[in-house]
């Protein structure tokens, strides 16, 4: 906005006749006042005003701090505050509203300030209009006016407030319409007010908020007031009950119920399985054969050493009969010479005979033998192995004895472990006691959900693996009683609870959540 130019000598227009319309009068007045939103009273004031009127366009420019802003303009449901004419528009309309004083041209641009004739012929190139009316809007007058200063006797006069301006457009006609001049005078003060109203109104500080918490008090009213107060109270009871009420905190687990003694069964040396000596599901003693491999390049090795330790003995005979021809003739040297090489091939024959007891040791071990008293527990065995290459160390089955102790194998979510931590220390410091630590355990079988039994964990591992279901996972073992099972399954799914404590209701009923904003929200 340039300077604040000086104020203009332009008259106001005059009320050519006293005859109004008061219905119509009335009914737009009521429009202004019936909502203090402010974007529905600048869209009463231009568009019902533009009825009103008559005429063909109606703008209102209001201030905003320093600067002017078309807020409204007659036919439009937004304005485009870069647009040229709203430009011109709101150019003029800063010199009428800084002057104070209607502005009203009908043609002819004699008699106007100079500083007018510029942004008024712009406006008027960009409009088109041929009757123009820029009336300046003020704040209305206080109703009680302040009291007088102490020692001058009279109250002091402020000035009244400039909030914008309404802008009238003719474009066929460079002559006021009737209807303008019966009643522009009478309703031109209540636009005024009616937008500072809702100007102030919506400058109130969080209205939504305000306005919001009005309705509920209203709504609060008569027999409601009281069924709040009993919602409030049984709110802060629940509150209350959530800290202050103790619960067991149970953290979840799954695993399997298995055997202690558990043993793999491992291949001795690479080679092909010949034969099964024993099948899945089927009970056998420590030292049993249950599948025999062939490896031909350990046969091989062993007709090999064999033909080597008879061609040797033949030597070592032939050798000795060459000794004892020489010490017959007399010929001492051949004979020491016989005997050192039938020496030698003794040697030999020594190493091949311990190599071959080696080789044989390890045909032997080509027939796999049970390490343990128990039950076969890998399922097919015959599918899986019969005529089939393994490899030296390779897993061929498992053995597990199932008339030892049992324990769980657990699962725990890595995220639970710190409960399971913190409780082992607080129970280990109550008792004094290196076993105090160990955990109960409440779990459920899948082959029978109906029953559920109690354990102990007695171990945690150091360190998480990661489990294809669960994610990362830190896994633990918990002792059962054998005999409280009626029907023990090899491998049967578990759902288990490990007793954590006591905590509060609310740590127990929203305590993953709170983790939930503290592991993934709060950093």
């Amino acid at each position: 906005m340039s300077d604040t130019p000086e104020p203009l000598p332009v008259a106001a227009p005059s009320v050519a006749s006293s005859v109004i319309d008061v219905p119509q009068v009335f009914e737009f007045v009521l429009n202004l006042q019936r909502s203090l939103d402010l974007n529905e009273v600048s869209n009463v004031a231009v568009n019902d005003g533009r009825l009103l009127w008559e005429v063909d366009r109606v703008s209102l420019v209001l201030c905003r701090g320093r600067k002017s802003e078309v807020v409204a303009v007659s036919g439009q449901e937004s304005v485009h505050p870069r647009g040229n004419l709203i430009r011109s528009m709101r150019r003029i309309a800063d010199h009428i509203i800084a002057a104070g004083v209607p502005l009203q041209y009908a043609g002819s641009f004699d008699s106007l300030p100079p500083q007018l004739e510029e942004p008024l012929a712009d406006f008027v190139q960009e409009s088109g209009t041929r009757f123009l009316l820029i009336m300046p809007l003020f704040a209305p007058e206080r109703l009680v006016q302040p009291e007088p200063l102490p020692g001058i006797g009279k109250s002091p006069r402020q000035e009244r407030q400039k909030i914008g301006a309404l802008i009238i457009e003719q474009m066929t006609n460079s002559e006021p319409s009737p209807a303008l001049k019966r009643s522009f005078d009478f309703v031109v003060d209540h636009v005024a007010a009616a937008v500072f109203n809702a100007r102030t109104h919506g400058s109130i500080f969080l209205l939504p908020v305000w306005r919001s918490v009005g309705r509920f008090l209203e709504w609060l009213r008569g027999r409601r007031l009281a069924a709040a107060a009993a919602v409030l109270f049984l709110a802060l009871a629940a509150s209350v009950a959530l800290i202050v009420v103790p619960w067991t905190y149970r953290v979840d687990a799954t695993g399997r119920l298995m055997p202690v003694i558990q043993r793999e069964v491992f291949a001795p040396w690479d080679g092909h399985v010949i034969e099964l000596l024993a099948e899945g599901g089927q009970r056998v003693e420590a030292g049993q054969p249950l599948l025999k491999l062939r490896n031909d390049e350990l046969a091989a090795e062993l007709v090999t050493v064999e033909n080597q330790i008879h061609e040797k003995r033949k030597l070592l005979a032939t050798l000795y009969a060459q000794r004892d021809d020489a010490e017959r003739q007399g010929n001492r040297d051949e004979s020491l010479k016989a005997q050192g090489r039938a020496i030698e091939t003794k040697v030999e024959i020594e190493g091949a005979l311990l190599k071959l007891e080696i080789l044989k040791e390890r045909r032997d071990r080509l027939t796999v033998r049970a390490p343990i008293t128990g039950v076969i527990t890998t399922f097919q065995v015959e599918q899986l192995l019969l005529n089939r290459p393994v490899r030296r160390g390779e897993v061929l089955m498992q053995v597990m004895d199932d008339s030892a102790e049992w324990h769980l194998e657990l699962e725990i979510a890595e995220h639970r472990v710190g409960r399971i931590l913190r409780a082992q220390q607080r129970a280990g410091k109550a008792a004094d006691d290196a076993k105090a630590n160990l955990l109960a355990v409440e779990y459920r079988l899948l082959t029978q959900p109906e029953s559920s039994y109690l354990a102990t964990l007695n171990s945690l591992s150091t360190r998480t693996v990661t489990a294809e279901a669960r994610g990362s996972v830190m896994e633990g073992r918990a002792a059962v009683d054998k005999q409280q099972l009626p029907l023990r399954t090899i491998g049967a799914d578990v759902r288990a609870r490990i007793d954590c404590g006591k905590s509060s209701l609310g740590d127990v009923l929203f305590g993953d959540i709170i983790e939930f904003v503290q592991s993934y929200l709060w950093w």
